[in-house]
This record gives C-alpha cells, structure tokens and sequence, in this order.
C-alpha cells in the first residue's frame, strides 16, 4: 500500500507498506523529524511491536537529525532521506539513507559538548 502523508510542517512523506516492511521517503526539514517519528511509531504499531517504540522511535529521531545536520548542503533547509523499517524474527531493523556519499566519520567531542559522538566509535 503507498499513501502520501502530512507532516507537520507542510512536508509529506511517502510511505509504502508490505507485509514485514515500511519505506518512507521524505525531503527532510528540521520540523519534519517529528513527524517522522510519529510515522515510525505507526508502522510499530501496525506490527504490534509497540515494546519498541521508545527506542525505534528514539533511534530513528537521532539518525533523521544527523542526516539533516550533516548530508544537506549548506545553502539549504531540506535533504531527501528514506526511512526503511523490516520486520525480523527477534524485532524490527531501521535502516536511515541520505545521497551523501561517504558514511559518517567521528569529529573530536569535548567533555561539555552536546554532539559530536555519534554512533561511530
């Protein structure tokens, strides 16, 4: 199934559905992170996985904002991502992609520093 949904800051998402897998793909904007949560969050529900939602959701939160602070270019204020959500035996696997080409690569954080660690270590 394949239906356009509203974010909400005018942005929408397409999101197509099968059994054991959800894609969205959206052209990111700041505001549309959480919207994008909430569509992350549907997708679990629909499955029945709803124990994961806090952290697939949280998960998916942090990757989506990466993807917007460093995969845009600087001039603008959106970045095209696609959001895939598979179902597995033991869970649900979230995969987040962007057109950067080179995958992400670690900056030094200091001790008081609110970014800059990253999943990459």
């Amino acid at each position: 199934m394949e239906a356009q949904q509203p974010l909400t800051d005018g942005t929408s998402a397409a999101v197509r559905t099968r059994s054991g897998a959800c894609e969205i793909d959206v052209t990111l904007t700041a505001a549309a992170v959480s919207g994008m949560r909430g569509l992350v969050s549907a997708c679990l529900r629909l499955w029945g996985l709803t124990e994961l939602d806090w952290r697939v959701t949280l998960t998916a939160s942090e990757l989506l904002t990466n993807a917007f602070q460093h995969a845009r270019k600087e001039d603008e204020s959106s970045v095209p991502v696609k959001v895939v959500l598979t179902r597995t035996p033991d869970g649900v696997f979230l995969c987040v992609s962007d057109p950067h080409p080179w995958p992400p690569a670690p900056v030094p954080a200091g001790d008081d520093d609110e970014g800059g660690r990253g999943s990459v270590r």
